[in-house]
Protein backbone atom coordinates (compact mmCIF):
# COMPACT_ATOMS: atom_id res chain seq x y z
CA UNK A 1 0.00 0.00 0.00
CA UNK A 2 1.11 3.79 -0.49
CA UNK A 3 0.44 6.86 0.55
CA UNK A 4 -0.99 9.63 -1.68
CA UNK A 5 -1.90 13.15 -1.49
CA UNK A 6 -1.94 15.71 1.48
CA UNK A 7 -4.58 12.95 3.22
CA UNK A 8 -2.26 10.34 3.41
CA UNK A 9 -4.55 8.17 2.01
CA UNK A 10 -3.55 4.44 1.40
CA UNK A 11 -4.25 3.16 -2.04
CA UNK A 12 -4.14 -0.59 -3.48
CA UNK A 13 -4.16 -1.48 -6.97
CA UNK A 14 -6.59 -3.88 -7.72
CA UNK A 15 -5.11 -5.07 -10.61
CA UNK A 16 -1.57 -4.23 -12.26
CA UNK A 17 -3.59 -2.44 -14.93
CA UNK A 18 -7.01 -1.22 -13.48
CA UNK A 19 -9.08 -0.39 -10.57
CA UNK A 20 -7.75 1.37 -6.73
CA UNK A 21 -8.92 0.84 -3.50
CA UNK A 22 -8.52 3.92 -1.81
CA UNK A 23 -8.95 3.86 2.14
CA UNK A 24 -9.58 8.06 2.92
CA UNK A 25 -11.39 10.15 5.48
CA UNK A 26 -14.60 10.69 4.27
CA UNK A 27 -14.81 14.18 5.85
CA UNK A 28 -11.57 14.93 3.63
CA UNK A 29 -13.43 13.48 0.14
CA UNK A 30 -16.12 15.40 1.12
CA UNK A 31 -13.84 18.59 1.42
CA UNK A 32 -12.59 18.00 -1.67
CA UNK A 33 -9.09 18.94 -0.30
CA UNK A 34 -7.68 16.21 -2.22
CA UNK A 35 -10.22 16.28 -5.08
CA UNK A 36 -7.03 16.93 -7.84
CA UNK A 37 -5.11 13.92 -6.88
CA UNK A 38 -8.31 11.62 -6.49
CA UNK A 39 -8.86 12.73 -10.28
CA UNK A 40 -5.19 11.62 -10.99
CA UNK A 41 -5.29 8.37 -10.06
CA UNK A 42 -8.75 7.69 -11.85
CA UNK A 43 -7.41 8.98 -14.54
CA UNK A 44 -4.49 7.07 -14.15
CA UNK A 45 -6.69 3.55 -12.98
CA UNK A 46 -9.96 3.78 -14.16
CA UNK A 47 -11.82 2.65 -11.22
CA UNK A 48 -11.39 3.58 -7.75
CA UNK A 49 -13.25 1.80 -4.80
CA UNK A 50 -13.71 3.57 -1.53
CA UNK A 51 -14.25 0.22 0.59
CA UNK A 52 -16.52 1.00 4.14
CA UNK A 53 -16.86 4.66 2.88
CA UNK A 54 -21.14 4.68 3.61
CA UNK A 55 -21.47 8.02 1.13
CA UNK A 56 -25.60 8.76 1.45
CA UNK A 57 -26.83 9.74 -1.57
CA UNK A 58 -26.50 13.69 -1.18
CA UNK A 59 -22.72 12.68 0.18
CA UNK A 60 -22.05 11.04 -3.02
CA UNK A 61 -22.76 13.81 -4.98
CA UNK A 62 -21.20 16.43 -2.68
CA UNK A 63 -18.13 14.05 -3.47
CA UNK A 64 -18.53 14.01 -6.72
CA UNK A 65 -18.78 17.46 -7.30
CA UNK A 66 -15.57 18.32 -5.67
CA UNK A 67 -13.95 16.01 -8.66
CA UNK A 68 -15.29 18.94 -11.20
CA UNK A 69 -18.25 20.04 -13.65
CA UNK A 70 -21.06 16.38 -14.06
CA UNK A 71 -23.05 15.90 -17.01
CA UNK A 72 -27.07 16.01 -16.34
CA UNK A 73 -28.75 13.42 -17.24
CA UNK A 74 -31.35 14.42 -20.15
CA UNK A 75 -34.15 14.74 -17.46
CA UNK A 76 -32.49 17.59 -15.68
CA UNK A 77 -30.99 15.01 -13.00
CA UNK A 78 -27.78 15.55 -11.72
CA UNK A 79 -27.35 11.77 -10.83
CA UNK A 80 -28.30 8.22 -12.50
CA UNK A 81 -28.61 5.74 -9.63
CA UNK A 82 -27.34 2.48 -10.91
CA UNK A 83 -27.09 -1.54 -9.49
CA UNK A 84 -24.47 -3.59 -10.75
CA UNK A 85 -25.12 -6.63 -11.41
CA UNK A 86 -23.59 -9.69 -13.24
CA UNK A 87 -25.74 -10.52 -16.48
CA UNK A 88 -23.68 -13.76 -16.64
CA UNK A 89 -25.82 -16.86 -15.18
CA UNK A 90 -23.46 -18.80 -12.68
CA UNK A 91 -20.62 -16.57 -13.12
CA UNK A 92 -18.87 -13.79 -10.99
CA UNK A 93 -15.31 -12.41 -11.21
CA UNK A 94 -13.49 -13.02 -8.06
CA UNK A 95 -12.05 -9.56 -6.57
CA UNK A 96 -8.56 -9.50 -4.41
CA UNK A 97 -8.83 -9.49 -1.13
CA UNK A 98 -6.76 -6.70 1.26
Amino acid sequence: MRASGPARSRTREIKPKIGSRVHADKARLLGGQDAEAIMELLEARGVLLFPQIGFTDPEQVAFTETLGPSARERQGGAVMRTKASWPWRGSRPSLPRD
